[in-house]
């Protein structure tokens, strides 16, 4: 395999979808991984840059018109905030996504 600059890393409940470029930008790898194989996968690969994308935010573009979908990202980006503001807590990606995954809401919290 060609020396890989960056890779494209699409998330998702059980495939992840992996896009990779050269140093000129071409596309070099494009490649379906299932969850237990990813760590396998970047093991063997040289350090590079990886990009995480907001599988959410694509689709909602996809859908709809892009203000819409800044509204949206705005909009989430505001809850988060005023949580953080209310009860002094410091933001957490890993827990914030894996309440996503669970399918919970982040900022819902048991009485």
């Amino acid at each position: 395999m060609e020396q890989l600059i960056r890779i494209g890393l699409d998330t998702s409940k059980r495939v992840f979808q992996l896009h990779g470029v050269d140093a000129e930008e071409r596309a070099v790898l494009r490649r379906k991984l299932r969850r237990g194989d990813v760590l396998s996968f970047f093991g063997k690969l040289a350090p590079t840059r990886i990009g995480m994308g907001a599988a959410w935010l694509s689709a909602l573009v996809a859908r709809k018109p892009p203000k819409l979908a800044a509204v949206a990202l705005a909009n989430k980006t505001a809850r988060i905030a005023w949580k953080m503001m209310v009860t002094g807590d410091r933001y957490d990606p890993c827990r914030h996504r894996a309440h996503h995954e669970a399918g919970v809401d982040a900022f819902a919290e048991a009485a």
